[in-house]
C-alpha cells in the first residue's frame, strides 16, 4: 500500500512507541479551576485559553519540538516560561500584525519591541497565563494524534446518528464532540478548523476500490480496507484511542489504583465503538488493542487485574489458532513484555541493563526482523521476566493481597503458558530449548524465599561468638516463623497455581525452604550438640537451657519434616529428611537435663510430703502423686523425641525405661528416709502399725505398678530383646521389696523384747502342752490381725516372714544364753515345743520354705533335740551321728582309713552277721604291725543289755585281714521294732603289754540291714571306717555340756569314748555351740 500524506509509515513507529501518547495533549493544557470566578475572570481565563490553543497550534503545525534534545527537561520553570512568552509573541504579530506587543520578562518588567516595522499603539498590557510546573517528561507532540483526532469528529459527525440503537440513550454530536475535544486537548480554533476540514471528507463507502479491495488512502488513511486484511495501522490508531479516552476518564473520575474494572463510560464506549467500525475492526482485533492500550495505561495507572483477564481469555484463542499470521506475533511479544513486569511486579521499574523500549524497537519492526529472532529475543528477556517473577514473590513474602487478585494473576499466568507452548510448537531456536517459563518461575521462587529468609534472620545472633541459647533461639524462631508463613502462603496461593496453572507450588516452595534452612540450621546443630558439658553432679543452668532448647528446635524440626513428607506423599530427596543424626551427639545432654530435672523435682516432693493421705479411700501421700507426675512427663519428653530411625529409638527406650527405675529407686530410698525419722516410728508400748508405714507402702506399690505399666507402653513394639528391660524391672522391685522390708523390721522390731520374754516365760513353765507359750501366741496372733488390716497382701506376708524370722533369732539367742547358763533338759524341750507351735502359725512348710529358712529352721530343731534328750538318748544320738557321718565318707571315691565287709541280714527275729575281712587298716603308732579283731555292741545298750560283746579272732602282722566268722542275735519283737538301733563295729589292735588301741569304727542300722531266707541273693556290705573327730558332733558337745552339770553317764560314756579315741584325753574339750 502506498504512502499517503498524513498517515503514519512504519519507520516512524518506534518513536511513536517509546512517548507516552496518553498524554500528549492534557499534560500542557491549564488545569480548570474548581473554584468558581466572576465574569472578567473568566473572560480572561478564555482569552488566555485561546492564546495557548493557538500556541499549541503553531507548535504542531510548525511540527516544533518543545523539547527535541530532551533540554527541556532540565530547564528550570522560569527559562521554560521565557521561551513559552517570546513563541507567543511570533504568533501574535503575524495573525494581528500589531507593530508592538509588550511581553513581561522574568522580572515582570515591560520591554519594548525594537522592530521598527511594527507599528507602536498603546493598549493594555495583556497578561498571559502560563502552566504550572508539572512533574512528568516532556514528550514530543506528533501529528498523528490529530489525525486520530480528525478520524474521530468524522466518526462523530457523519456516522452517530445513524448508529443510534432505539434501546439505547440518544446522544448529541454537540456532547460527544466536546468530550473528544477535552480527552485529546486540542484547543477551539484548532476544532473548529479540524470541522472544517471533515465536512468536505467523503463517507468511507465511498472510498472503496472494487478492483483492489483498498481505500484510498488520500481520503481515509487509516481505514482498514477489509476484515480479512490484517492492518496494523488501524490497530494501533485505536489503541491509541482506548490509550487517550481511558486516561482522560482515570484523571476526570479520579478512580483509585487498582479499581479501574474495564467499564468506560457510556459516551467513550460508543467513541470506541464507532471507531472499531470505522476501521473495519473485529472484536478479537479490538480485544488485542484494548490489551496493548491497558498494559501500557497500567504501568503508570495500575488497573484491576480482572481487567485483564478478561481481555486475555478473548485473544488467546488467536495464540492457540494454527493457522493465525505470525505478522502480529512481535507486537504480542512486545505487550508480552511490557505486561509482565506491571502485572507481576506491581511496578513500572526495569532491571538496569534491560530497556523496555530497545525490546519493542527490536520487535515492531515485523518486515524487517525474521521470526526466529523475534522468538529468541523473547526468550532472552529472561532476565526482566525473573526480575518481575522475583518482585511478584516479594509480594507474596511481604505484602498481603487479595486472593481475588491473585486469581487474577494465575489465570493470566496460564494464558501466558498456553502463548509460550504455542509460540514453541511453531518457533524454538535450538540454543534456547531449555529455557521456559516454568524454568523461570522456579528460578523466581528460590531467589525471592532465600532473600525472604536473609531478610528476617538475624545474622548477628548466629555467629559463633555469640552464646549458644541466643544461637539456638534465633532458629527457632526462623524455623517458626519459616514454617507459619510458608503455611500462609500455600494456603492463599497453592491452590491458584496449582488449579490454573499446573505448578507443584506447595512442593516447590516447601523444597526451597527446606534446603535454605537445612544450611542455616544443620552446621549449628552439630556444633552445639558435640559441645561437652559436666555430669550431672555438676550440671550448670546453662547446660540445662541449652539442652532444652535443642529438644525445642529438634522438635519444631521434626514438625517441619513431617510436614515435608505430607506434602510429598512420600519420602524425597529433602534436605530435612536427615535431620535426626545432627542431633544423636545431643541425646546424652537430653538424658541428663531428664535426670537432672527429674532428681530435683523428686527431692521436692518428697521435702514437702507432710505424710499424709491425700484421698480417703486410699493411703497415699502428696508425693507419690507427685511422683507420678514427674515419671509421666519424663515419658513424655522422650515420646515427643520420635526418633525416626527404629534401632536408636529402641536403644532410647531402654535407657528411658533404665531412667524410670532409677528414679523409683530413688523414691524409695529418699522416702523411707523419712518415714524413719519420723515421730510415729520411734513410739514403743502397745504394738500397731504407723500410719507412716501405711503411707510408705501404699506409695511404693502404686509407683511401682504404675512405673511398670509406662515401660509396658514405651518398649512395647519398640524393643524386640526384652530381657534388659525385664531386668531392670525385676532390680527395681526387688530393691522396693527391700525397702519395705527394711521399714516393716524397724517397725517390728519393737516387738521383739516383749516376744523374748514371753518366750523365756513359756520354757520355764512346768506345765505339760501346749499351753507353755499361751501367752506369747496371743501377742504374736495380735500382732498378724493388726498388720493383716493395715498392709496388702503382699507386704503382710513379708511382714510375717520377718515376725517368723524374728522369733527364730530369738530362740537362737536363748539357746546361747541356756547352754552357758547349764539349763536343765526341760528347759530346752519346752523351747522346742514352743518352735512346733511357731511352725503351725507361721505355715512353715520344708517343701515350701528356701534352702536358707530350711536349714536354720532344721538346725534350731536339732540344738534343742539335743539338749532336751536324757542321757541315754543322747549318747544313741551320738551313735546316729557317727553312722550318718560314715554314710557321707561312703559317697567319696577315696577311704582313708580303709573298708570293713560283712554280710548281715534278719531271718524273722534273728540277726545274722558274717564278718569277713578289712582292708587297707592304718595301725596307730610307731608299730607298722597290725595284729587286728573286731569288738561288737548293739545300740543302745539299754534295750540290748541281755546281748553279751562279741568279739573276732586276732588277725596278727597283716594290713588286710580275713576275719570270716559268723554270729547271731535272736532278738524279741520289741529288740527287732527298734528301727534306729545300730551295730558297732569297734576294730582294735592288739597289743601285748598295755592296752588296745582303736585302728577305726564302723556302724551299721537296723533299717538298712535286708531280710533274706535265701543266702545266695544276699549281698557283701563295705563299711567305710571311719574315726572320731572330737569338735565334728552337735551331740557330743551336748555330752560334755551334760558331764558338766554332773551327769555321771554322761561323764562314763565321755570316758569310754576318751580310750577310743586317736586324741590325747586332754586335747578333748569341746567347743560351745555356735549359731
Amino acid at each position: 500500500m502506498d504512502k499517503v500524506k498524513g498517515s503514519r509509515s512504519t519507520e516512524i513507529l518506534p518513536d511513536f512507541r517509546k512517548r507516552n501518547i496518553s498524554g500528549v495533549f492534557s499534560s500542557w493544557r491549564p488545569k480548570k479551576e474548581e473554584n468558581k470566578q466572576n465574569v472578567e475572570t473568566k473572560k480572561k481565563s478564555s482569552g488566555s485559553k485561546s492564546i495557548f490553543s493557538t500556541l499549541m497550534l503553531a507548535n504542531v503545525e510548525d511540527r516544533l519540538y518543545l523539547d527535541p534534545s530532551g533540554s527541556m527537561e532540565s530547564m528550570t520553570f522560569e527559562a521554560q516560561k521565557e521561551k513559552l512568552k517570546s513563541k507567543l509573541h511570533r504568533v501574535k504579530l503575524e495573525k494581528s500584525k500589531i507593530p508592538q506587543i509588550i511581553v513581561t520578562n522574568s522580572n515582570n518588567q515591560k520591554q519594548p519591541n525594537n522592530n521598527k516595522n511594527v507599528v507602536e499603539e498603546e493598549e493594555e498590557e495583556e497578561e498571559i497565563e502560563l502552566p504550572k510546573p508539572v512533574s512528568f517528561i516532556v514528550l514530543n507532540v506528533d501529528p498523528y494524534i490529530l489525525d486520530i483526532y480528525q478520524d474521530i469528529l468524522y466518526n462523530i459527525t457523519h456516522q452517530l446518528q445513524s448508529c443510534d440503537d432505539n434501546d439505547e440513550p440518544e446522544i448529541q454530536p454537540e456532547v460527544a464532540l466536546n468530550y473528544v475535544r477535552d480527552a485529546f486537548g486540542v484547543n477551539e480554533c484548532k476544532h473548529l478548523e479540524l470541522m472544517e476540514k471533515i465536512k468536505q471528507r467523503e463517507k468511507p463507502e465511498d472510498c472503496v476500490k472494487a478492483d483492489s479491495g483498498e481505500i484510498d488512502s488520500s481520503t481515509a488513511p487509516f481505514a482498514v480496507l477489509s476484515p480479512k486484511i490484517k492492518n496494523y495501522e488501524s490497530l494501533n490508531a485505536h489503541c491509541d484511542l482506548i490509550k487517550i479516552l481511558l486516561k482522560h476518564e482515570l484523571e476526570t473520575s479520579k478512580t483509585p489504583h487498582y479499581y479501574w474494572m474495564g467499564k468506560f463510560s457510556f459516551l467513550a464506549s460508543k467513541i470506541l465503538s464507532l471507531h472499531a467500525d470505522f476501521q473495519f475492526l473485529d472484536e478479537l482485533q479490538v480485544s488485542f488493542a484494548k490489551w496493548i492500550a491497558f498494559v501500557e495505561i497500567h504501568r503508570q495507572y495500575p488497573l484491576h487485574l480482572k481487567v485483564f483477564e478478561d481481555t486475555l481469555d478473548k485473544i488467546v484463542d488467536v495464540y492457540k489458532d494454527e493457522e493465525t499470521s505470525t505478522a502480529l506475533l512481535p507486537a504480542r511479544m512486545s505487550t508480552t513484555l511490557t505486561f509482565i513486569p506491571a502485572c507481576f511486579g506491581f511496578t513500572g521499574a526495569i532491571k538496569p541493563g534491560l530497556k523496555i523500549e530497545e525490546l519493542k524497537n527490536r520487535t515492531s519492526d515485523h518486515l524487517k526482523i525474521k521470526d526466529d529472532e523475534v522468538i529468541k529475543q523473547f526468550w532472552n528477556s529472561n532476565n526482566l521476566l525473573h526480575e518481575s517473577f522475583l518482585k511478584f514473590i516479594h509480594d507474596l513474602h511481604y505484602k498481603h493481597h487479595d486472593e481475588e487478585n491473585v486469581i487474577f494473576k494465575a489465570i493470566i499466568l496460564k494464558n501466558m503458558f498456553e502463548i509460550v507452548n504455542r509460540i514453541k510448537k511453531i518457533f524454538l531456536p535450538k540454543d534456547i530449548e531449555q529455557l521456559n517459563f516454568e524454568k523461570l518461575l522456579k528460578n523466581a521462587l528460590n531467589d525471592g524465599t532465600t532473600e525472604h529468609l536473609k531478610r528476617n534472620m538475624k545474622h548477628r545472633a548466629l555467629k559463633k561468638s555469640r552464646n549458644c541459647k541466643v544461637r539456638l533461639d534465633e532458629l527457632i524462631r526462623l524455623l517458626k516463623f519459616s514454617e507459619e508463613h510458608m503455611k500462609s502462603i500455600v494456603n492463599e496461593y497453592a491452590h491458584v497455581f496449582e488449579s490454573f496453572c499446573k505448578f507443584s507450588f506447595t512442593e516447590y516452595i516447601y523444597s526451597i525452604y527446606d534446603s535454605q534452612l537445612a544450611k542455616i540450621i544443620k552446621p549449628i546443630v552439630i556444633e552445639i550438640c558435640s559441645t561437652k558439658e559436666g555430669n550431672i553432679d555438676n550440671f550448670q543452668k546453662d547446660d540445662q537451657t541449652i539442652a532444652t532448647k535443642l529438644f525445642e528446635l529438634y522438635r519444631e524440626i521434626k514438625k517441619f519434616s513431617d510436614q515435608g513428607l505430607e506434602y510429598y506423599y512420600g519420602e524425597h530427596d529433602l534436605q530435612m529428611k536427615d535431620y535426626s543424626r545432627w542431633f544423636t551427639a545431643g541425646i546424652d545432654k537430653w538424658c541428663k537435663v531428664s535426670l537432672f530435672n527429674a532428681t530435683s523435682r523428686i527431692n521436692k516432693a518428697i521435702e514437702v510430703d507432710n505424710l499424709k493421705p491425700e484421698l480417703k479411700e486410699s493411703k497415699r501421700s502428696s508425693s507419690a502423686i507427685d511422683m507420678m507426675q514427674i515419671l509421666y512427663s519424663v515419658k513424655s519428653f522422650w515420646e515427643k523425641l520420635q526418633w525416626p530411625d527404629a534401632n536408636k529409638e529402641a536403644e532410647i527406650a531402654k535407657h528411658v525405661a533404665g531412667d524410670l527405675c532409677r528414679f523409683a529407686i530413688d523414691y524409695f530410698d529418699k522416702f523411707s528416709s523419712k518415714v524413719q525419722k519420723s515421730e510415729a516410728m520411734n513410739i514403743t508400748g502397745i504394738f500397731k502399725v504407723p500410719l507412716e508405714l501405711s503411707i510408705a507402702v501404699a506409695n511404693f506399690e502404686y509407683i511401682s505398678e504404675q512405673i511398670q505399666t509406662l515401660i509396658k507402653g514405651m518398649t512395647e513394639g519398640k524393643v524386640e530383646d526384652t530381657s534388659s528391660i525385664e531386668k531392670l524391672i525385676n532390680n527395681m522391685l526387688v530393691h522396693l521389696e527391700n525397702t519395705i522390708k527394711q521399714l516393716l523390721e524397724i517397725t517390728l522390731s519393737k516387738s521383739i523384747e516383749t516376744m523374748q520374754k514371753l518366750m523365756l516365760e513359756g520354757a520355764q513353765n512346768n506345765k505339760v502342752g501346749d499351753d507353755i507359750a499361751d501367752r506369747l501366741m496371743t501377742y504374736i496372733e495380735d500382732m498378724l490381725s493388726t498388720l493383716v488390716e493395715d498392709l496388702p497382701r503382699k507386704n503382710f506376708e513379708v511382714a510375717k516372714s520377718i515376725i517368723w524370722q524374728q522369733n527364730l533369732q530369738i530362740l537362737s539367742e536363748i539357746i546361747q544364753v541356756s547352754l552357758t547358763r547349764q539349763q536343765p533338759p526341760a528347759f530346752f524341750t519346752n523351747l522346742r515345743r514352743i518352735l512346733s507351735i511357731l511352725k503351725e502359725i507361721f505355715h512353715f512348710s520344708e517343701e515350701n520354705a528356701d534352702y536358707v529358712m530350711k536349714k536354720k529352721v532344721e538346725r534350731i530343731d536339732y540344738l534343742l533335740e539335743c539338749y532336751g534328750l536324757n542321757t541315754s538318748r543322747l549318747i544313741h544320738q551320738y551313735f546316729k551321728e557317727r553312722y550318718e557321718l560314715q554314710l557321707q565318707i561312703n559317697k567319696q571315691p577315696f577311704n582313708p582309713y580303709g573298708v570293713l565287709s560283712v554280710y548281715c541280714f534278719f531271718v524273722k527275729n534273728t540277726l545274722k552277721l558274717e564278718i569277713l575281712n578289712a582292708r587297707n587298716l592304718i595301725p596307730i603308732g610307731p608299730n607298722k604291725k597290725c595284729d587286728s579283731f573286731i569288738k561288737i555292741q548293739l545300740i543302745p545298750e539299754k534295750y540290748f543289755s541281755t546281748f553279751p560283746s562279741y568279739k573276732t579272732k586276732v588277725q596278727q602282722n597283716t594290713h588286710f585281714p580275713l576275719y570270716d566268722e559268723i554270729f547271731e542275735y535272736e532278738l524279741t519283737d520289741e529288740q527287732r521294732k527298734i528301727e534306729d538301733a545300730i551295730i558297732f563295729f569297734n576294730i582294735k589292735d592288739k597289743y601285748l603289754l598295755g592296752s588296745n588301741e582303736c585302728i577305726a569304727e564302723a556302724f551299721l542300722a537296723f533299717r538298712d540291714i535286708p531280710e533274706y531266707t535265701i543266702k545266695d541273693n544276699l549281698k557283701q556290705i563295705h563299711l567305710t571306717l571311719t574315726r572320731l573327730q572330737c569338735d565334728e558332733l552337735e551331740s557330743l558337745k551336748a555330752l560334755q555340756h551334760r558331764a558338766q552339770t554332773g551327769d555321771k553317764a554322761a561323764k562314763d560314756f565321755l570316758s569310754k569314748l576318751r580310750s577310743r579315741t586317736i586324741i590325747s584325753p586332754k586335747k578333748m574339750k569341746l567347743p560351745v555351740t555356735q549359731l
